[in-house]
């Protein structure tokens, strides 16, 4: 038995082609953003780069748990060197004078891939992800030296708001 795609199953007809009113960006770009690709972070993170950062444009590596696809070089080396592919070919070919890190609290990437580290006594998640962009930003700056990099660490704040901290040491 073969399912029906979405549009059909919702008893709507998917369009021909669709025609964006937004124009297309520049080629050169302000910043590379490597952030997690949970989707709750999207919009805060937007506006914490245009506003915050004054990052105009940029160019996004979002992936599961961000800047983890840049970390444990010995256990993953495939996924680091995938995602240093990722960022060689935005830096080589837009030229953006920083690179900015974002994480965020209760990634669920981390929390997946510390499951037992979680029972833990003393360890903490945050702690975890805030030392690997430090990590990351060192490496970072030694494979890109002419690219400012920032890392940042999202929490949530009073309900449904999003802080972002700069990290100490990134």
């Amino acid at each position: 038995m073969t399912s029906a795609p979405a549009s059909a199953q919702s008893g709507t007809q998917p369009r021909p082609e669709f025609q964006a009113s937004s124009k297309l960006g520049p080629e050169k770009t302000d910043a590379v953003v490597i952030a997690c690709s949970d989707r709750r972070y999207r919009q805060p993170m937007d506006e914490f780069l245009s506003r915050g950062l004054g990052i105009a444009n940029y160019d996004l590596i979002a992936v599961p748990g961000g800047a983890y696809i840049l970390s444990f070089a010995d256990v993953l080396p495939k996924q680091l060197k995938l995602g240093m592919q990722m960022v060689k070919l935005l830096m080589r070919n837009h030229l953006p004078p920083r690179i900015v890190l974002v994480a965020h609290q209760d990634c669920s990437r981390y929390r997946e891939g510390f499951t037992t580290w979680l029972r833990r006594p003393g360890f903490s998640l945050e702690e975890k992800q805030r030392h690997d962009l430090i990590s990351v930003s060192a490496s970072l700056r030694d494979a890109f030296p002419d690219a400012a990099v920032q890392a940042f660490f999202a929490k949530s704040h009073a309900g449904d708001s999003v802080v972002f901290e700069p990290v100490s040491g990134a």
